[in-house]
């Protein structure tokens, strides 16, 4: 009762009758409790929206990623598809290796960057790395991940996978992987001569890379190191030659021929690149024809099919040892002339002593005839062809490929810049001998496809040797770049997809300058196949990319390449 008298008389002294009260605080009410029942509802069904893409997310990562673990030797590969509908974000994967040694764990975080500290690791493709969010997979596509623990075999290795919604994918063992004993394709470089290679219908070389290097068609691929370089251009070309006489060489190259060293049936016919700079003479007749060297430029002459009598004199200058003096001929062991000598002119112009030469009676069935001359025709720039030849110079039985920039000398420091001549020292004229690429010397394998519905990657074995006339070899450099690469190219694009080079830093170890030697190297590269359903050919490259614009970067190098060995990974 007194609550009523006193609501009554605050009523009464507000002025406010209880009926508008009512009218005004009911309709109040009413609008806050509609707003929090609309509220509660947007968020609950935001809530509930968010759950359900979440469990949608999870569900699609968790329903269609596959993967799928391979073992090559040391290498581990990692498949992953996502057939959809949406895309996965891996952030961990944890993987398990057997080695003959024991079990070791490695915890790969794509969040914060891979750890390469154990392994090295390379995903294919690349762009599915994302710092910060982790390996992405789109709907509909596959990323692959190779981890390579270089020479540590891997007898068994497990792995599991960890996305960004905490969905597990498990890896299942592929049911075909690289074993030991599986035949593998052999791809060599048996032709008679440099240029039939572009008669071959399993390989591509452009054929700009391959012209005659003459004056009305020099080619393109290779130009001297500087303004005061020249190129090796054309002056000669001869057929079923017949060859006397004697040159003085400062870098011979002699091998067996690719065509006779297969059948090695009748007399033994031998190629050659023979290099001679100014100042080194002799007289070497050439189907009638005498060229005088020495007095004109320097030369370089290619030949193949040659048969005949071969002697040799090679002469190295070392200060520790001494002269070092060597004779070969072919008269009583056709193999005793093969070989590959370099820097026959050091030293020998200082003692007035013309050192090493050779001595040629016999026939060509190809003589190529090339001087240094400031230009070939109008251009700057020629063909590969006075750089390169085909033969087996290791007797072995299989040719290689050998491509070559060095003409002359060496350097012993930055000061003594190599086949970049110091004018004032030699008295040279307007040239120096150095040398670079302007496009690299590529092969595309046409005739081995590899389709990248069948296979996850490819094991390629190169085997080649190096030489360079740095003496300090990356004290000489100011950068290290690739000297040789290989990589597969798509057959529909013609795009470089993935590829694996060759340093020159990486390659100095397999060589010395002073005094020259050099490995026969096997390599082992691993190329993950992109998984686009294109075909893809294996594509090799080999370049000179140092360009001698001053005392630095005038290496001159020297590649061989005797063959590619591929075996194939298929998918599960």
């Amino acid at each position: 009762m007194r609550r009523s008298t006193r609501r009554s008389r605050f009523l009464h002294r507000s002025g406010i009758s209880p009926a508008i009260a009512v009218a005004i605080i009911a309709p109040a009410l009413m609008i806050l409790a509609l707003a929090l029942t609309y509220y509660m509802y947007s968020f609950t069904q935001e809530t509930a929206y968010k759950a359900s893409m979440q469990v949608a997310e999870a569900m699609a990562e968790t329903a269609p990623l596959r993967g799928t673990i391979y073992v090559a030797n040391s290498t581990v590969i990692l498949s992953v598809s996502n057939p959809g509908p949406s895309q996965a974000v891996i952030r961990y994967v944890y993987l398990a290796i057997t080695t003959a040694t024991g079990k070791n764990r490695l915890v790969l975080d794509f969040v914060n960057g891979p750890n390469s500290t154990v392994a090295t690791i390379y995903v294919q493709p690349p762009t599915a790395f994302v710092r910060g969010v982790g390996l992405a997979v789109p709907a509909g596509s596959k990323v692959a991940m190779t981890v390579d623990f270089g020479s540590v075999q891997i007898l068994n290795a497990t792995a599991t996978a960890i996305t960004s919604t905490g969905a597990v994918v498990s890896f299942t063992p592929a049911t075909k992987n690289l074993e030991k004993g599986v035949p593998a394709t052999l791809i060599t470089f048996l032709v008679p001569s440099l240029t039939d290679l572009l008669t071959r219908s399993d390989i591509y070389v452009n054929p700009a890379l391959l012209a005659p290097a003459s004056p009305s068609n020099p080619g393109q691929g290779i130009t001297g190191g500087n303004s005061n370089s020249g190129v090796y251009c054309l002056v000669a070309k001869y057929t079923n030659a017949r060859i006397q006489g004697y040159m003085y060489y400062t870098a011979a190259y002699v091998g067996f021929d690719a065509a006779w060293t297969q059948l090695r049936s009748g007399p033994a016919q031998y190629t050659m690149l023979l290099v001679t700079t100014p100042l080194w003479g002799g007289d070497l007749s050439i189907n009638g024809t005498t060229y005088t060297f020495g007095t004109y430029d320097a030369y370089r002459v290619v030949i193949y099919g040659y048969t005949g009598s071969i002697k040799l004199y090679y002469v190295w200058k070392s200060p520790v040892y001494g002269w070092e003096y060597d004779y070969k001929t072919n008269a009583l062991n056709p193999a005793n002339v093969v070989g590959i000598y370099l820097y026959a002119q050091l030293y020998g112009y200082y003692y007035g002593v013309p050192t090493s030469r050779i001595y040629l009676d016999g026939t060509a069935q190809k003589v190529y005839v090339y001087a240094r001359m400031p230009t070939c025709g109008a251009s700057t720039q020629v063909s590969y062809t006075p750089y390169m030849i085909i033969g087996d110079f290791d007797n072995d039985g299989l040719p290689e490929i050998l491509f070559t920039t060095i003409d002359s000398l060496f350097d012993v420091n930055t000061n003594w810049v190599g086949d970049d001549i110091d004018t004032s020292q030699l008295s040279y004229t307007w040239y120096d001998l150095d040398d670079y690429s302007t496009i690299p010397f590529t092969i595309i394998f046409k005739g081995y496809p590899i389709n990248s519905n069948k296979y996850i990657a490819v094991q390629i074995a190169i085997r080649y040797y190096f030489e360079d006339d740095a003496a300090l070899d990356e004290q000489e450099i100011d950068t290290d770049k690739w000297i040789l690469r290989v990589g597969l190219v798509d057959a529909q694009t013609g795009q470089l997809a993935t590829f694996y080079e060759l340093s020159y830093q990486y390659l100095t170890k397999h060589e010395d300058t002073y005094p020259p030697r050099w490995d026969y190297v096997i390599d082992t590269i691993l190329l993950l196949v992109p998984q686009t359903g294109h075909t893809y050919y294996i594509e090799l490259q080999f370049r000179d990319p140092y360009p001698a614009y001053s005392s630095y970067d005038d290496c001159d190098v020297m590649i061989g390449v005797e063959y590619l060995s591929i075996s194939l990974i298929y998918q599960s």
